[in-house]
């Protein structure tokens, strides 16, 4: 898909010279093709363990309450999963809306098959490793500041029902939502920022009668960059507790963390 953010020279030139090599690759005569295909390199790589594909699908925070430390940390853990993406996998992010009316930027690419995952050619580990050198250029751009975009909302609950979107397209891969936020909505329907508006449990099971939750069965559901120490802390995360379980997600407070240091962390 054609990504929605603003591109830098730098990350043009970047992604311009992945795609060229990539290019470049699969250019090659039929004899050296045919050599790679039938000879697979037995080196070590972090991309020959063989695992089901997975759809990783990143929610990223762009309001101003995300502290920059937090932002830091979310992109560090966000390059470091880039890093252990393997054949077959899909990485969608996707950044909270800024307003009721704008498009929020969003960014899908699938990773490369592999023929056999547990020896996979040369070839093919290049092409997985300039799809991962494409993604941390991509993923880069939705952790910079674009003043030409004020934020003016924070909407995670549309960010969940968009993920909710995605993950019915994973075909048969399994799903892991992962959100760099602070967690704290904040539209003019739900504004958590404000004194007093964390919501009861009524507010949830108002929700899921009248048929306004998202569809999140079986996807697993992880959070970095929230706060789990102040009483408002704890209270939005006991918010979305009741919500993504209602919302059929799998959630444990366990993985709802200021900090994830560790991209293996980053599942269920």
């Amino acid at each position: 898909m054609i990504p929605r953010i603003p591109l830098r020279p730098g990350q043009v030139a970047v992604l311009t010279s992945a795609l060229v090599a990539a290019l470049t690759g699969s250019a090659c005569s039929t004899s050296r093709a045919e050599s790679d295909v039938g000879a697979p390199d037995t080196t070590t790589s972090t991309a020959s363990a063989v695992r089901p594909s997975r759809l990783y699908i990143v929610g990223v925070d762009v309001s101003g309450s995300l502290t920059p430390t937090r932002r830091q940390e979310g992109r560090d853990l966000v390059n470091s999963l880039v890093g252990q993406l393997t054949f077959g996998d899909r990485l969608t992010i996707v950044e909270t809306y800024r307003s009721r009316s704008d498009s929020a930027g969003q960014w899908t690419d699938d990773a490369p098959m592999a023929r056999n995952a547990n020896a996979p050619s040369g070839n093919e580990k290049r092409r997985l490793a300039q799809f991962q050198q494409r993604a941390r250029m991509m993923a880069e751009g939705f952790f910079e500041p674009d003043p030409a975009r004020p934020v003016l909302s924070t909407d995670i609950l549309a960010l969940l029902q968009r993920a909710s979107d995605y993950a019915h397209s994973a075909r048969d891969r399994r799903t892991t939502l992962l959100l760099v936020s602070d967690m704290l909505n904040a539209t003019h329907t739900l504004n958590m920022e404000k004194a007093g508006g964390i919501p009861d449990a009524g507010w949830v099971a108002d929700a899921k009668s009248q048929g306004r939750l998202p569809d999140l069965k079986g996807v697993c559901v992880v959070v970095a960059g929230a706060d789990v120490s102040s009483p408002r802390g704890i209270a939005a995360r006991e918010f979305w507790r009741r919500y993504l379980t209602a919302s059929g997600a799998e959630f444990d407070p366990a993985r709802y963390r200021t900090l994830i240091a560790d991209a293996a962390d980053v599942g269920c």
